[in-house]
C-alpha cells in the first residue's frame, strides 16, 4: 500500500513550487495595477499614455502589428491544414 504513495511523492513539492510562483505572479500584477491607478490620480510619475506622440502608437506601428497578426494567422491556418488534410487524412485514404 505504501508503494502507491511513494510513486506520487513529488506531487506535493511540485504543487508547492507552482502555487508559490503563481502567488508571486498574481501579487505582482495587483501591485503594478495599484501603482498605475494611484499614479494616474496624483501625477507622481510621468505616465506613458500622458500624450499621444510616442514611438509605439503611430499609424506605422499599428500597420506593422496588424501585418504580423495576419502573418501569424496564416501560418497557423497552414499548419492546421497540413496537420489535418495532409498528415491525418492521407493515413486513412480509401
Amino acid at each position: 500500500m505504501l508503494s502507491r504513495f511513494v510513486m506520487v511523492g513529488g506531487v506535493g513539492i511540485s504543487q508547492l513550487v507552482v502555487n508559490s510562483l503563481v502567488g508571486v505572479y498574481y501579487n505582482m500584477i495587483i501591485a503594478w495595477s495599484l501603482f498605475y491607478l494611484f499614479s494616474s490620480f496624483i501625477n507622481i510619475t510621468q505616465l506613458p499614455w500622458r500624450h499621444c506622440h510616442n514611438d509605439w502608437n503611430t499609424y506605422r506601428q499599428f500597420a506593422i502589428v496588424v501585418t504580423i497578426h495576419k502573418l501569424v494567422q496564416f501560418v497557423i491556418i497552414m499548419y492546421l491544414y497540413d496537420l489535418v488534410f495532409v498528415r491525418v487524412l492521407n493515413k486513412y485514404r480509401f
